[in-house]
């Protein structure tokens, strides 16, 4: 992660589920792929807002304290589907932490993601 991005994805629509994302070029496994960015807000902000779909709590505490919310800023990985066999793994990563709860969400490959390929995330694996 602290290298920066590699390898290419792009958004694209899908007939079956809406938008998803692709890789451009082959990515082999055990790879960092995309972060996943956005708005850090709050876990009671969080359940103020009626749209969750693009949220992502950060769970590196005891407890649930904040979360992403990629729905207004964002990048990529909030268009990323779940699916029940993913290709991508979500982990915690702690990078000039100034708080235990305030960690970064890293998708890293755990199996080669060939070219074309869509590439998944189960949402509850973090």
């Amino acid at each position: 992660m602290q290298k920066g991005r590699r390898y290419k994805v792009a958004i694209v629509r899908r007939k079956k589920c809406g938008w998803g994302v692709v890789a451009l070029q082959a990515i082999p496994p055990n790879t960092f792929v995309v972060e996943y960015v956005g708005e850090v807000i709050t876990v009671a902000e969080a359940a103020c807002r009626k749209d969750n779909t693009y949220q992502f709590e950060l769970d590196g505490c005891d407890r649930v304290e904040y979360v992403i919310d990629a729905k207004h800023f964002g990048n990529e990985a909030a268009f990323i589907n779940h699916s029940c066999d993913p290709n991508l793994d979500a982990i915690c990563v702690h990078i000039e932490r100034r708080h235990p709860a305030l960690h970064r969400i890293a998708l890293f490959s755990n199996r080669r993601i060939d070219r074309g390929m869509e590439v998944a995330l189960a949402f509850c694996s973090a």
